[in-house]
């Protein structure tokens, strides 16, 4: 039994599931590289958040910020990447890792700079 969603993401080399990954689980737990963070809504929105350093501020981690329906915000700071020298990112992706029919939905994505 697969989840309903998992981000990757791939470096300059190629690599992939080198930065930060995380998995939503077909009964809401939500796991960064298989560690459980927090139980998320099933069939509700909820708003993630993730920081990372690229470039010459790589630190290996992130932090992670997400809010659910009724305000609530569960932090997560220093979370480690797939691995510890991650510095630019070339693909950011979604896709479900289900054994069988499922349905995700993403909404207002973005992917900023930030000094």
């Amino acid at each position: 039994m697969g989840g309903c969603a998992k981000e990757d993401s791939a470096s300059a080399d190629g690599l992939r599931d080198v930065g930060p990954s995380l998995t939503v689980t077909a009964d809401g737990q939500l796991l960064a590289r298989k560690q459980p963070l927090a139980q998320v809504p099933v069939g509700q929105w909820f708003h993630v958040e993730a920081r990372c350093a690229l470039g010459r501020e790589v630190s290996g981690s992130y932090d992670l910020a997400v809010k659910l329906r009724k305000g609530e915000v569960k932090k997560f700071p220093g979370l480690p990447c797939g691995h510890k020298e991650f510095n630019q990112l070339r693909r950011f992706g979604f896709m479900s890792n289900a054994n069988g029919p499922a349905t995700c939905y993403a909404d207002n994505v973005k992917l900023t700079t930030a000094k």
